[in-house]
């Protein structure tokens, strides 16, 4: 007799159980500008006021290497130094945060493209590539 553990596993692997964390008050978005180091650190602009922050990504080893430039966190109000990030948003979390207003439509992530760069190069003439 098969049991139907299995199948249920494997549904609910399928299943995307995101724990996505909206910014409160004295809370910021900030988007990676650079790494500073392998132990975590980095520089971060906020989205809203613009300040350079270095922020400091307390997981573990594996963790730090998914934060890299371009990349949406969320950072608390800069009062102290480094700043610890509360939360790392992940590429589709960060277009349910532009839907749902919290974030500028103009923040681009990393392999984004910004179609009013593209229209620029519409007279372009790909023959002159082949001289």
């Amino acid at each position: 007799m098969s049991s139907s553990s299995g199948s249920r596993r494997r549904v609910r692997d399928r299943v995307p159980y995101l724990e996505m964390r909206i910014g409160s008050k004295g809370e910021d978005y900030a988007q990676v500008t650079r790494l500073l180091d392998r132990r975590g650190f980095f520089e971060a602009v906020g989205i809203n006021d613009g300040i350079k922050r270095v922020c400091l990504a307390e997981f573990s080893g594996l963790d730090k290497d998914r934060v890299s430039p371009g990349d949406i966190v969320l950072v608390p109000a800069p009062e102290s130094r480094p700043v610890m990030i509360l939360h790392y948003y992940t590429p589709p979390e960060v277009r349910l945060l532009k839907l749902h207003m919290q974030l500028p439509k103009t923040v681009l992530l990393n392999g984004e493209h910004n179609d009013a760069v593209e229209e620029g190069y519409e007279g372009y003439d790909s023959d002159y590539d082949r001289v």
